[in-house]
Protein backbone atom coordinates (compact mmCIF):
# COMPACT_ATOMS: atom_id res chain seq x y z
CA UNK A 1 0.00 0.00 0.00
CA UNK A 2 2.87 2.40 0.68
CA UNK A 3 4.05 1.99 -2.93
CA UNK A 4 0.55 2.69 -4.17
CA UNK A 5 0.31 5.82 -2.07
CA UNK A 6 2.84 7.79 -4.14
CA UNK A 7 0.97 7.00 -7.36
CA UNK A 8 -2.56 7.42 -6.06
CA UNK A 9 -1.99 10.58 -4.01
CA UNK A 10 -0.58 12.28 -7.10
CA UNK A 11 -3.75 11.37 -8.98
CA UNK A 12 -5.94 12.61 -6.11
CA UNK A 13 -3.86 15.80 -5.94
CA UNK A 14 -4.34 16.46 -9.66
CA UNK A 15 -8.08 15.74 -9.48
CA UNK A 16 -8.40 18.22 -6.62
CA UNK A 17 -6.42 20.99 -8.30
CA UNK A 18 -8.36 20.60 -11.57
CA UNK A 19 -11.69 20.96 -9.72
CA UNK A 20 -12.77 17.33 -10.18
CA UNK A 21 -13.64 17.29 -6.52
CA UNK A 22 -16.23 14.52 -6.32
CA UNK A 23 -13.81 12.19 -8.12
CA UNK A 24 -10.99 13.17 -5.75
CA UNK A 25 -13.19 12.56 -2.71
CA UNK A 26 -14.48 9.23 -3.99
CA UNK A 27 -11.00 7.96 -4.91
CA UNK A 28 -9.58 9.00 -1.53
CA UNK A 29 -12.31 7.18 0.37
CA UNK A 30 -11.86 4.10 -1.83
CA UNK A 31 -8.14 4.03 -1.04
CA UNK A 32 -8.87 4.47 2.67
CA UNK A 33 -11.19 1.46 2.57
CA UNK A 34 -8.55 -0.63 0.79
CA UNK A 35 -6.01 0.36 3.42
CA UNK A 36 -8.36 -0.83 6.15
CA UNK A 37 -8.91 -4.11 4.33
CA UNK A 38 -5.16 -4.77 4.13
CA UNK A 39 -4.45 -3.55 7.65
CA UNK A 40 -2.40 -0.53 6.49
CA UNK A 41 -3.78 1.90 9.07
CA UNK A 42 -0.80 4.23 8.72
CA UNK A 43 -1.30 4.63 4.97
CA UNK A 44 -5.03 5.17 5.51
CA UNK A 45 -4.13 8.12 7.74
CA UNK A 46 -1.93 9.51 4.94
CA UNK A 47 -4.80 9.43 2.44
CA UNK A 48 -7.21 10.87 4.99
CA UNK A 49 -4.77 13.70 5.72
CA UNK A 50 -5.02 14.96 2.14
CA UNK A 51 -8.79 15.33 2.50
CA UNK A 52 -7.86 18.61 4.22
CA UNK A 53 -7.08 20.03 0.77
CA UNK A 54 -10.04 18.42 -0.97
CA UNK A 55 -12.50 19.64 1.65
CA UNK A 56 -11.00 23.12 1.38
CA UNK A 57 -11.65 23.29 -2.36
CA UNK A 58 -15.16 21.97 -1.70
CA UNK A 59 -15.73 24.87 0.71
CA UNK A 60 -16.42 22.42 3.54
CA UNK A 61 -14.34 24.24 6.14
CA UNK A 62 -15.80 22.27 9.02
CA UNK A 63 -14.46 18.97 7.70
CA UNK A 64 -11.29 20.67 6.45
CA UNK A 65 -10.34 21.73 9.99
CA UNK A 66 -11.44 18.46 11.58
CA UNK A 67 -9.43 16.39 9.10
CA UNK A 68 -6.34 18.54 9.54
CA UNK A 69 -6.47 18.25 13.33
CA UNK A 70 -6.87 14.49 13.05
CA UNK A 71 -3.78 14.34 10.81
CA UNK A 72 -1.63 15.85 13.57
CA UNK A 73 -1.44 12.40 15.16
CA UNK A 74 0.72 11.17 12.25
CA UNK A 75 4.36 10.74 13.45
CA UNK A 76 6.66 13.74 12.72
CA UNK A 77 9.02 11.81 10.41
CA UNK A 78 6.04 10.74 8.28
CA UNK A 79 4.70 14.29 8.32
CA UNK A 80 7.95 15.56 6.79
CA UNK A 81 7.74 13.05 3.95
CA UNK A 82 4.07 13.88 3.35
CA UNK A 83 4.84 17.61 3.10
CA UNK A 84 5.40 17.13 -0.64
CA UNK A 85 1.64 17.53 -0.77
CA UNK A 86 1.27 20.14 1.95
CA UNK A 87 -2.06 20.90 3.61
CA UNK A 88 -1.27 23.47 6.32
CA UNK A 89 -2.14 26.50 4.17
CA UNK A 90 -5.62 25.13 3.52
CA UNK A 91 -6.19 24.48 7.21
CA UNK A 92 -4.97 27.99 8.09
CA UNK A 93 -7.48 29.70 5.81
CA UNK A 94 -10.20 27.33 7.02
CA UNK A 95 -9.40 28.34 10.61
CA UNK A 96 -10.00 31.97 9.69
CA UNK A 97 -13.30 31.26 7.94
CA UNK A 98 -14.59 29.11 10.82
CA UNK A 99 -13.87 31.95 13.25
CA UNK A 100 -10.67 30.60 14.82
CA UNK A 101 -8.50 33.50 13.69
CA UNK A 102 -5.94 33.13 16.48
CA UNK A 103 -4.67 29.89 14.91
CA UNK A 104 -4.07 31.23 11.40
CA UNK A 105 -0.75 33.10 11.36
CA UNK A 106 1.11 30.76 13.77
CA UNK A 107 0.19 27.80 11.54
CA UNK A 108 1.22 29.56 8.32
CA UNK A 109 4.56 30.62 9.80
CA UNK A 110 5.27 27.16 11.23
CA UNK A 111 4.44 25.38 7.97
CA UNK A 112 6.49 27.79 5.86
CA UNK A 113 9.49 27.24 8.14
CA UNK A 114 9.12 23.46 7.64
CA UNK A 115 8.96 23.88 3.87
CA UNK A 116 12.18 25.91 3.92
CA UNK A 117 13.86 23.33 6.13
CA UNK A 118 12.84 20.53 3.75
CA UNK A 119 13.69 22.54 0.63
CA UNK A 120 10.17 22.20 -0.84
CA UNK A 121 10.18 25.50 -2.71
CA UNK A 122 7.47 24.41 -5.16
CA UNK A 123 4.95 24.66 -2.30
CA UNK A 124 5.85 28.26 -1.45
CA UNK A 125 3.32 29.94 -3.74
CA UNK A 126 0.26 28.45 -2.05
CA UNK A 127 1.52 29.50 1.39
CA UNK A 128 2.33 33.04 0.32
CA UNK A 129 -1.02 33.26 -1.47
CA UNK A 130 -2.97 32.17 1.60
CA UNK A 131 -0.86 34.40 3.84
CA UNK A 132 -1.79 37.33 1.60
CA UNK A 133 -5.44 36.24 1.53
CA UNK A 134 -5.80 35.94 5.32
CA UNK A 135 -4.09 39.28 5.95
CA UNK A 136 -6.14 40.97 3.23
CA UNK A 137 -9.39 39.59 4.71
CA UNK A 138 -8.45 40.88 8.16
CA UNK A 139 -7.67 44.38 6.84
CA UNK A 140 -10.80 44.36 4.68
CA UNK A 141 -12.88 43.65 7.77
CA UNK A 142 -11.31 46.67 9.48
CA UNK A 143 -12.16 48.79 6.45
CA UNK A 144 -15.82 47.73 6.46
CA UNK A 145 -16.07 48.36 10.20
CA UNK A 146 -14.63 51.87 9.84
CA UNK A 147 -11.30 51.08 11.53
CA UNK A 148 -7.77 51.98 10.32
CA UNK A 149 -6.52 49.47 7.75
CA UNK A 150 -3.36 48.78 5.77
CA UNK A 151 -3.06 46.33 2.86
CA UNK A 152 0.69 46.79 2.36
CA UNK A 153 1.78 43.62 4.20
CA UNK A 154 -0.81 41.54 2.34
CA UNK A 155 0.42 43.03 -0.94
CA UNK A 156 4.01 41.99 -0.14
CA UNK A 157 2.96 38.39 0.40
CA UNK A 158 0.91 38.55 -2.80
CA UNK A 159 4.02 39.60 -4.72
CA UNK A 160 5.95 36.67 -3.20
CA UNK A 161 3.16 34.30 -4.22
CA UNK A 162 3.37 35.63 -7.77
CA UNK A 163 7.17 35.28 -7.78
CA UNK A 164 7.08 31.58 -6.86
CA UNK A 165 3.94 30.73 -8.85
CA UNK A 166 5.65 31.39 -12.20
CA UNK A 167 8.40 28.84 -11.42
CA UNK A 168 6.17 25.76 -11.67
CA UNK A 169 3.60 24.59 -14.21
CA UNK A 170 1.55 23.07 -11.38
CA UNK A 171 1.07 26.48 -9.76
CA UNK A 172 0.00 28.34 -12.91
CA UNK A 173 -3.50 28.81 -11.47
CA UNK A 174 -1.95 30.62 -8.50
CA UNK A 175 -0.24 33.02 -10.92
CA UNK A 176 -3.46 33.65 -12.85
CA UNK A 177 -5.40 34.20 -9.64
CA UNK A 178 -2.87 36.80 -8.46
CA UNK A 179 -3.38 38.68 -11.74
CA UNK A 180 -7.16 38.47 -11.33
CA UNK A 181 -6.82 39.63 -7.70
CA UNK A 182 -4.90 42.72 -8.81
CA UNK A 183 -7.43 43.50 -11.55
CA UNK A 184 -10.31 43.21 -9.05
CA UNK A 185 -8.47 45.60 -6.73
CA UNK A 186 -8.05 47.92 -9.71
CA UNK A 187 -11.82 47.96 -10.17
CA UNK A 188 -12.17 49.69 -6.82
CA UNK A 189 -9.21 52.02 -7.35
CA UNK A 190 -10.15 53.06 -10.91
CA UNK A 191 -13.90 52.54 -11.31
CA UNK A 192 -13.89 54.53 -14.56
CA UNK A 193 -11.94 51.63 -16.13
CA UNK A 194 -14.28 48.93 -14.81
CA UNK A 195 -15.34 47.74 -18.25
CA UNK A 196 -11.76 47.25 -19.41
CA UNK A 197 -10.71 45.51 -16.19
CA UNK A 198 -13.68 43.12 -16.31
CA UNK A 199 -12.89 42.22 -19.92
CA UNK A 200 -9.30 41.38 -18.96
CA UNK A 201 -10.47 39.27 -16.01
CA UNK A 202 -12.96 37.33 -18.13
CA UNK A 203 -10.23 36.58 -20.67
CA UNK A 204 -7.99 35.19 -17.91
CA UNK A 205 -10.82 33.06 -16.53
CA UNK A 206 -10.87 31.01 -19.74
CA UNK A 207 -7.41 29.71 -18.82
CA UNK A 208 -8.05 28.73 -15.21
CA UNK A 209 -9.97 26.00 -13.36
CA UNK A 210 -13.68 26.17 -12.37
CA UNK A 211 -12.73 26.65 -8.69
CA UNK A 212 -10.84 29.85 -9.44
CA UNK A 213 -13.51 30.89 -11.96
CA UNK A 214 -16.18 30.70 -9.25
CA UNK A 215 -13.99 32.62 -6.82
CA UNK A 216 -13.18 35.29 -9.40
CA UNK A 217 -16.78 35.87 -10.47
CA UNK A 218 -17.58 36.43 -6.81
CA UNK A 219 -14.79 38.99 -6.46
CA UNK A 220 -15.86 40.89 -9.59
CA UNK A 221 -19.45 41.00 -8.36
CA UNK A 222 -18.29 42.17 -4.95
CA UNK A 223 -16.38 45.06 -6.54
CA UNK A 224 -19.37 46.07 -8.69
CA UNK A 225 -21.69 45.98 -5.69
CA UNK A 226 -19.26 48.04 -3.62
CA UNK A 227 -19.07 50.62 -6.43
CA UNK A 228 -22.86 50.48 -6.93
CA UNK A 229 -22.23 49.94 -10.64
CA UNK A 230 -24.24 47.88 -13.11
CA UNK A 231 -26.48 46.02 -10.62
CA UNK A 232 -27.79 43.56 -13.22
CA UNK A 233 -24.27 42.51 -14.21
CA UNK A 234 -23.37 42.31 -10.52
CA UNK A 235 -26.25 39.89 -9.86
CA UNK A 236 -25.34 37.89 -12.97
CA UNK A 237 -21.74 37.47 -11.78
CA UNK A 238 -22.82 36.39 -8.29
CA UNK A 239 -25.12 33.81 -9.88
CA UNK A 240 -22.33 32.58 -12.17
CA UNK A 241 -20.13 32.23 -9.09
CA UNK A 242 -22.80 30.05 -7.49
CA UNK A 243 -23.57 28.03 -10.62
CA UNK A 244 -19.93 27.20 -11.42
CA UNK A 245 -19.12 26.38 -7.81
CA UNK A 246 -22.13 24.14 -7.22
CA UNK A 247 -21.57 22.33 -10.52
CA UNK A 248 -18.17 21.09 -9.29
CA UNK A 249 -19.35 20.60 -5.71
CA UNK A 250 -17.54 23.64 -4.33
CA UNK A 251 -19.12 26.00 -1.80
CA UNK A 252 -16.01 28.08 -1.18
CA UNK A 253 -17.62 31.35 -2.29
CA UNK A 254 -21.20 30.33 -3.14
CA UNK A 255 -22.59 30.90 0.40
CA UNK A 256 -21.25 34.47 0.41
CA UNK A 257 -22.70 35.04 -3.06
CA UNK A 258 -26.11 33.89 -1.82
CA UNK A 259 -25.81 36.35 1.08
CA UNK A 260 -24.80 39.25 -1.13
CA UNK A 261 -27.68 38.53 -3.50
CA UNK A 262 -30.06 38.45 -0.53
CA UNK A 263 -28.81 41.90 0.46
CA UNK A 264 -29.26 43.21 -3.08
CA UNK A 265 -32.81 41.86 -3.32
CA UNK A 266 -33.64 43.48 0.02
CA UNK A 267 -32.50 46.83 -1.39
CA UNK A 268 -34.65 46.20 -4.45
CA UNK A 269 -37.68 45.38 -2.21
CA UNK A 270 -37.95 41.86 -3.68
CA UNK A 271 -38.96 40.17 -0.45
CA UNK A 272 -39.53 36.70 -1.90
CA UNK A 273 -36.12 36.51 -3.56
CA UNK A 274 -34.45 37.99 -0.47
CA UNK A 275 -36.07 35.34 1.73
CA UNK A 276 -35.06 32.50 -0.62
CA UNK A 277 -31.43 33.63 -0.88
CA UNK A 278 -31.18 34.37 2.85
CA UNK A 279 -32.31 30.86 3.70
CA UNK A 280 -29.82 29.28 1.30
CA UNK A 281 -27.04 31.59 2.53
CA UNK A 282 -27.48 30.72 6.19
CA UNK A 283 -28.11 27.02 5.65
CA UNK A 284 -24.82 26.70 3.74
CA UNK A 285 -22.91 28.85 6.23
CA UNK A 286 -24.21 26.67 9.04
CA UNK A 287 -23.46 23.39 7.23
CA UNK A 288 -19.89 24.26 6.24
CA UNK A 289 -19.06 26.69 9.10
CA UNK A 290 -18.63 29.85 7.03
CA UNK A 291 -18.50 32.28 9.94
CA UNK A 292 -15.81 34.92 9.40
CA UNK A 293 -17.43 36.97 6.64
CA UNK A 294 -20.63 37.34 8.65
CA UNK A 295 -18.67 39.85 10.73
CA UNK A 296 -18.84 42.26 7.76
CA UNK A 297 -21.81 44.16 9.19
CA UNK A 298 -22.44 46.60 6.31
CA UNK A 299 -22.80 43.62 3.96
CA UNK A 300 -24.96 41.28 6.00
CA UNK A 301 -26.76 43.27 8.74
CA UNK A 302 -29.98 43.56 6.73
CA UNK A 303 -29.84 39.86 5.79
CA UNK A 304 -29.42 38.70 9.39
CA UNK A 305 -32.20 41.09 10.43
CA UNK A 306 -34.52 39.46 7.89
CA UNK A 307 -33.46 36.02 9.15
CA UNK A 308 -34.33 37.04 12.69
CA UNK A 309 -37.74 38.39 11.67
CA UNK A 310 -38.65 35.26 9.70
CA UNK A 311 -37.01 32.73 12.06
CA UNK A 312 -34.67 31.44 9.34
CA UNK A 313 -32.12 29.05 10.90
CA UNK A 314 -32.91 30.71 14.26
CA UNK A 315 -30.24 29.02 16.39
CA UNK A 316 -27.45 29.65 13.88
CA UNK A 317 -28.65 33.21 13.27
CA UNK A 318 -28.50 33.99 17.00
CA UNK A 319 -25.02 32.48 17.18
CA UNK A 320 -23.78 34.60 14.25
CA UNK A 321 -25.36 37.77 15.60
CA UNK A 322 -23.39 37.23 18.80
CA UNK A 323 -20.17 36.25 16.99
CA UNK A 324 -20.39 39.22 14.63
CA UNK A 325 -21.07 41.74 17.39
CA UNK A 326 -24.52 42.65 16.08
CA UNK A 327 -27.30 44.00 18.24
CA UNK A 328 -29.55 40.96 18.39
CA UNK A 329 -33.32 41.32 18.11
CA UNK A 330 -34.48 39.35 21.14
CA UNK A 331 -38.07 40.48 21.74
CA UNK A 332 -41.01 39.89 19.42
CA UNK A 333 -44.09 42.06 20.08
CA UNK A 334 -47.41 40.75 18.79
CA UNK A 335 -50.05 43.45 18.29
CA UNK A 336 -52.39 42.14 15.59
CA UNK A 337 -54.93 40.29 17.69
CA UNK A 338 -53.94 39.80 21.32
CA UNK A 339 -51.00 41.82 22.63
CA UNK A 340 -48.01 39.95 24.04
CA UNK A 341 -44.23 39.69 23.90
CA UNK A 342 -42.22 36.54 23.20
CA UNK A 343 -38.70 35.45 22.26
CA UNK A 344 -37.98 36.10 18.57
CA UNK A 345 -37.03 32.46 18.03
CA UNK A 346 -40.35 31.18 19.46
CA UNK A 347 -43.00 33.74 18.56
CA UNK A 348 -45.87 31.59 19.74
CA UNK A 349 -44.71 31.42 23.39
CA UNK A 350 -45.90 34.56 25.25
CA UNK A 351 -43.85 35.90 28.15
CA UNK A 352 -45.90 37.33 31.00
CA UNK A 353 -45.91 41.05 31.75
CA UNK A 354 -47.26 41.27 35.30
CA UNK A 355 -50.12 43.78 34.93
CA UNK A 356 -52.54 44.91 32.23
CA UNK A 357 -51.47 48.52 32.69
CA UNK A 358 -47.81 47.63 32.06
CA UNK A 359 -48.88 45.91 28.83
CA UNK A 360 -50.83 49.01 27.85
CA UNK A 361 -47.87 51.28 28.63
CA UNK A 362 -45.64 49.18 26.37
CA UNK A 363 -48.24 49.22 23.59
CA UNK A 364 -48.68 52.99 24.02
CA UNK A 365 -44.97 53.68 23.58
CA UNK A 366 -44.87 51.29 20.64
CA UNK A 367 -47.60 53.41 19.05
CA UNK A 368 -45.70 56.65 19.76
CA UNK A 369 -42.27 55.78 18.33
CA UNK A 370 -40.93 59.34 18.30
CA UNK A 371 -41.52 59.70 22.02
CA UNK A 372 -44.05 61.29 24.34
CA UNK A 373 -43.84 63.42 27.48
CA UNK A 374 -44.55 62.00 30.90
CA UNK A 375 -47.50 64.38 31.28
CA UNK A 376 -49.10 63.08 28.08
CA UNK A 377 -48.59 59.47 29.19
CA UNK A 378 -50.31 60.27 32.50
CA UNK A 379 -53.22 61.96 30.68
CA UNK A 380 -53.77 59.11 28.21
CA UNK A 381 -53.27 56.14 30.55
CA UNK A 382 -54.15 57.38 34.06
CA UNK A 383 -56.55 60.26 33.38
CA UNK A 384 -59.09 59.30 36.07
CA UNK A 385 -56.71 57.72 38.57
CA UNK A 386 -56.69 59.07 42.13
CA UNK A 387 -53.51 57.16 43.03
CA UNK A 388 -49.94 58.47 42.89
CA UNK A 389 -49.56 58.31 39.10
CA UNK A 390 -45.80 58.89 39.17
CA UNK A 391 -45.32 55.82 41.35
CA UNK A 392 -47.64 53.80 39.12
CA UNK A 393 -45.73 54.87 36.01
CA UNK A 394 -42.33 53.86 37.39
CA UNK A 395 -43.68 50.58 38.77
CA UNK A 396 -45.11 49.63 35.37
CA UNK A 397 -41.84 50.59 33.70
CA UNK A 398 -40.08 48.19 36.06
CA UNK A 399 -42.46 45.37 35.15
CA UNK A 400 -41.72 45.88 31.45
CA UNK A 401 -37.97 46.00 32.11
CA UNK A 402 -38.14 42.70 34.02
CA UNK A 403 -40.05 41.02 31.19
CA UNK A 404 -37.46 42.20 28.65
CA UNK A 405 -34.56 41.10 30.83
CA UNK A 406 -36.11 37.63 31.10
CA UNK A 407 -35.60 37.43 27.32
CA UNK A 408 -31.98 38.57 27.54
CA UNK A 409 -32.77 42.09 26.33
CA UNK A 410 -31.84 45.43 27.85
CA UNK A 411 -34.29 47.89 29.40
CA UNK A 412 -36.20 49.24 26.35
CA UNK A 413 -37.02 52.64 27.89
CA UNK A 414 -35.14 55.69 26.65
CA UNK A 415 -35.60 59.14 28.19
CA UNK A 416 -34.05 62.06 26.35
CA UNK A 417 -34.99 65.65 25.57
CA UNK A 418 -38.00 65.46 27.86
CA UNK A 419 -39.74 62.50 26.21
CA UNK A 420 -39.95 58.75 26.75
CA UNK A 421 -39.62 56.32 23.85
CA UNK A 422 -38.72 52.71 23.15
CA UNK A 423 -35.31 51.60 21.93
CA UNK A 424 -36.31 49.32 19.04
CA UNK A 425 -32.84 47.82 18.46
CA UNK A 426 -33.74 44.53 20.15
CA UNK A 427 -37.40 44.49 19.14
CA UNK A 428 -39.29 42.99 16.21
CA UNK A 429 -42.96 43.94 15.90
CA UNK A 430 -45.61 42.24 13.76
CA UNK A 431 -47.20 45.63 13.04
CA UNK A 432 -43.95 46.77 11.40
CA UNK A 433 -43.88 43.64 9.23
CA UNK A 434 -47.51 44.26 8.30
CA UNK A 435 -46.77 47.87 7.38
CA UNK A 436 -43.80 46.79 5.23
CA UNK A 437 -46.16 44.47 3.35
CA UNK A 438 -48.65 47.33 2.92
CA UNK A 439 -45.96 49.65 1.55
CA UNK A 440 -44.84 46.98 -0.92
CA UNK A 441 -48.45 46.42 -2.06
CA UNK A 442 -48.90 50.17 -2.61
CA UNK A 443 -45.78 50.15 -4.80
CA UNK A 444 -46.78 47.02 -6.70
CA UNK A 445 -50.35 45.72 -6.37
CA UNK A 446 -49.69 42.07 -7.25
CA UNK A 447 -51.64 39.08 -5.85
CA UNK A 448 -48.46 37.93 -4.11
CA UNK A 449 -48.09 41.25 -2.28
CA UNK A 450 -51.81 41.30 -1.44
CA UNK A 451 -51.55 37.82 0.06
CA UNK A 452 -48.60 38.90 2.19
CA UNK A 453 -50.79 41.58 3.80
CA UNK A 454 -53.61 39.10 4.36
CA UNK A 455 -51.21 36.58 5.91
CA UNK A 456 -49.67 39.23 8.20
CA UNK A 457 -53.04 40.45 9.44
CA UNK A 458 -53.68 37.91 12.20
CA UNK A 459 -56.26 40.02 14.02
CA UNK A 460 -57.46 43.50 14.89
CA UNK A 461 -54.71 45.84 16.14
CA UNK A 462 -54.52 45.67 19.98
CA UNK A 463 -57.82 43.80 19.98
CA UNK A 464 -57.64 42.82 23.66
CA UNK A 465 -57.13 46.42 24.83
CA UNK A 466 -59.64 49.25 24.96
CA UNK A 467 -56.83 51.69 24.04
CA UNK A 468 -58.84 54.53 22.51
CA UNK A 469 -55.56 56.25 21.65
CA UNK A 470 -54.92 53.41 19.12
CA UNK A 471 -58.25 53.62 17.27
CA UNK A 472 -56.83 55.51 14.30
CA UNK A 473 -54.14 52.87 13.78
CA UNK A 474 -56.74 50.10 14.15
CA UNK A 475 -58.85 51.53 11.35
CA UNK A 476 -55.82 52.10 9.12
CA UNK A 477 -54.77 48.46 9.55
CA UNK A 478 -58.28 47.23 8.76
CA UNK A 479 -58.52 49.46 5.69
CA UNK A 480 -55.18 48.14 4.41
CA UNK A 481 -56.25 44.55 5.02
CA UNK A 482 -59.60 45.02 3.25
CA UNK A 483 -57.95 46.75 0.29
CA UNK A 484 -55.56 43.82 -0.13
CA UNK A 485 -58.36 41.32 0.46
CA UNK A 486 -60.43 42.89 -2.33
CA UNK A 487 -57.52 42.52 -4.75
CA UNK A 488 -56.93 38.95 -3.66
CA UNK A 489 -60.64 38.03 -3.90
CA UNK A 490 -60.70 39.29 -7.47
CA UNK A 491 -57.66 37.16 -8.25
CA UNK A 492 -59.27 34.09 -6.66
CA UNK A 493 -62.50 34.72 -8.57
CA UNK A 494 -60.66 35.02 -11.89
CA UNK A 495 -58.63 31.86 -11.25
CA UNK A 496 -61.62 29.84 -10.00
CA UNK A 497 -60.21 29.27 -6.48
CA UNK A 498 -63.62 29.21 -4.81
CA UNK A 499 -62.61 27.64 -1.47
CA UNK A 500 -59.91 30.22 -0.85
CA UNK A 501 -62.25 33.03 -1.84
CA UNK A 502 -64.96 31.87 0.58
CA UNK A 503 -62.48 31.55 3.44
CA UNK A 504 -61.12 35.06 2.82
CA UNK A 505 -64.61 36.51 2.42
CA UNK A 506 -65.56 35.17 5.84
CA UNK A 507 -62.51 36.84 7.37
CA UNK A 508 -63.55 40.14 5.83
CA UNK A 509 -67.13 39.83 7.09
CA UNK A 510 -65.89 39.35 10.65
CA UNK A 511 -64.55 42.93 10.50
CA UNK A 512 -68.08 44.35 10.47
CA UNK A 513 -67.73 46.37 13.67
CA UNK A 514 -66.63 49.78 14.91
CA UNK A 515 -67.85 51.57 11.81
CA UNK A 516 -66.46 49.03 9.35
CA UNK A 517 -69.20 47.31 7.39
CA UNK A 518 -67.79 45.02 4.72
CA UNK A 519 -70.34 45.20 1.92
CA UNK A 520 -71.11 41.91 0.20
CA UNK A 521 -71.59 43.17 -3.33
CA UNK A 522 -72.83 41.16 -6.26
CA UNK A 523 -69.29 40.95 -7.56
CA UNK A 524 -68.01 39.61 -4.25
CA UNK A 525 -70.77 37.02 -4.11
CA UNK A 526 -69.93 35.94 -7.64
CA UNK A 527 -66.79 34.18 -6.62
CA UNK A 528 -67.66 31.12 -8.67
CA UNK A 529 -68.69 33.07 -11.75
Amino acid sequence: MQDWYGVMIEKIHNLTLTSRLSEALELTKTMMEQCLTTGAADVKAWFERYLTATYFYMGDYKNCVNTYEKSLSIPPEEQDWLMRHSIGAYAAKAYQITGQEEKVLPLLEMELARLKQLGLYEEYSIYYLFHAETLHSAELLKRYLGMPFDFSTADRYLSKAEEYAVLNRSTRDHFLFVKIWRLCAGLLEQPEKAGQSISEILALLEETTPFFQSLSYGRIANALDTLDQNPEQCKLFFKQCIQIGEKIGSFAYAPIAYGRLASIYLREKDQDAAKEYTRRFLELCCQFEHHYYLRFKPLFASVLKLAGELSITPDFTRKMLSYGGYTAERVYIHTLGSFYISPTYDKGSPVKIRTKKARELLAYLLEHRKGVTREQIYADLWENSEANVTNLFHTRRGEIRQAFESLGADNPFVYEKGVYRLNMDEIICDHDLFQQAVDEFRRQSTPTNAKRIVDCYTGRYLDDMEALWAESSRLECEDSFLEAADALLENYRNSGERARAIELLRRCMRLSYHGHRYKITKERRGINA
